[in-house]
Parts: C-alpha cells; sequence; structure tokens
C-alpha cells in the first residue's frame, strides 16, 4: 500500500527485503510522490486482492489531514495526489492491477 500511496516509480526486486523474522521491508524510495501517476513496482502479485479494513484506517486519517512532517517535504500539487491515491484505495479497498508492461521497472532486480 505504500508505494501506492507513495507512487513509488522504482519498486525492483532487490527493494525488498525479508528479515530474520518474515517482516518484509520495502527499502529505496528515492523515487516516489510525484503527482502524474506511474507506480512501477514488481509486487503485482497483490493486484485485484482486497485490502483488510486494519490496513485502510491509517488512510482516513491521512486524507482528513496530512502530517506537517510530510507535508513540509513536498509540494500542493503532490499531496493533492497522494491524497487521490489514499482516496482510491479507501474507495475501491484492493490492490489496483497494473495498465501497461510498462509498470514493470527494468531490470526486475
Amino acid at each position: 500500500m505504500f508505494d501506492i500511496v507513495a507512487n513509488n516509480t522504482d519498486r525492483k526486486g532487490g527493494h525488498v527485503l525479508v528479515d530474520d523474522d518474515s517482516n518484509v521491508w520495502g527499502i529505496d524510495h528515492g523515487v516516489c510522490f510525484s503527482e502524474e501517476f506511474k507506480l512501477r513496482t514488481v509486487i503485482w502479485d497483490f493486484a485485484g486482492d482486497e485490502i483488510d479494513d486494519n490496513l485502510l484506517a491509517p488512510l482516513e486519517t491521512l486524507v482528513q489531514s496530512v502530517p506537517v512532517s510530510i507535508a513540509a517535504l513536498l509540494t500542493d500539487d503532490e499531496i493533492e495526489a497522494m491524497v487521490e491515491r489514499a482516496v482510491w484505495l479507501l474507495e475501491n479497498r484492493v490492490f489496483p492491477a497494473p495498465e501497461s508492461r510498462y509498470q514493470y521497472p527494468w531490470p526486475l532486480l
């Protein structure tokens, strides 16, 4: 969900790590928060899956008020686009599917 809200345009397989406790960690968020939606990720295995309410709950807060610590780092257009993506998730309650092959980053790892 973070990649969708942040509009991560560079999620390669090597940017996802699994620790000793089987927690999944996404790293390398250098290309995020663009106002133009251009999600490029290798994590399309979740496409179409329903999102649990407990995962969506923090988005309710985000769409009401973006934390100052985040807003200070983004332009008004980037904030508006981020909120629109969060609203989309709240309304659709599923992970989106890729619309084209260009939404897969290259190289994949």
